[in-house]
């Protein structure tokens, strides 16, 4: 027994049911399972990293956007013999529009900060111009709530009864 705990120290093996403290310093015994950590460490360290996925993500976006050309130019000889120069505005309209913040009503222009109403056309709005009649909004809501009813509720026919 002792010679297997010496040469186990020597070689720098671990008992893989050995307590390991955790990676963190805090104190308390973590499992490989956790990466090391303690089952609070580990907590903690998930949520971040689950904050920080979206985060990189849209990094990863936004260097590939920048990394690609805004707009596309071809130039090619025409029959004619001028070069013609064909741009790509679509490119360029992806980067504004993601720029753009939605702050101010789509109606009047006046700054709605936090308290801007979202209608389902996509646009934001003040309080004045909130409801569709008062800003001309080009979705049918009756038209979609009968079409919801109507999902909602399927008609059920009966079979006719039979009298004795």
């Amino acid at each position: 027994m002792g010679s297997e705990d010496r040469m186990n120290e020597e070689m720098g093996w671990e008992d893989p049911e050995s307590p390991i403290l955790c990676i963190t310093g805090c104190g308390f015994f973590g499992t490989r399972a956790t990466q090391n950590r303690c089952s609070k460490c580990y907590k903690d360290f998930c949520l971040k990293q689950d904050q920080l996925s979206p985060v990189m993500a849209s990094m990863e976006i936004s260097e590939h956007l920048t990394r690609s050309p805004t707009t596309s130019i071809i130039s090619s000889e025409s029959s004619s013999g001028g070069p013609t120069v064909d741009v790509n505005p679509t490119v360029a309209g992806a980067v504004e529009s993601s720029r753009m913040v939605k702050n101010r009503c789509m109606s009047c222009r006046k700054k709605v900060g936090l308290l801007g109403f979202t209608c389902r056309c996509g646009s934001t709005f003040c309080s004045e111009h909130r409801l569709p009649e008062m800003h001309s909004c080009t979705i049918d809501y009756k038209v979609g709530g009968q079409d919801g009813i109507a999902n909602a509720n399927p008609l059920v026919k009966a079979d006719k009864v039979v009298r004795f």
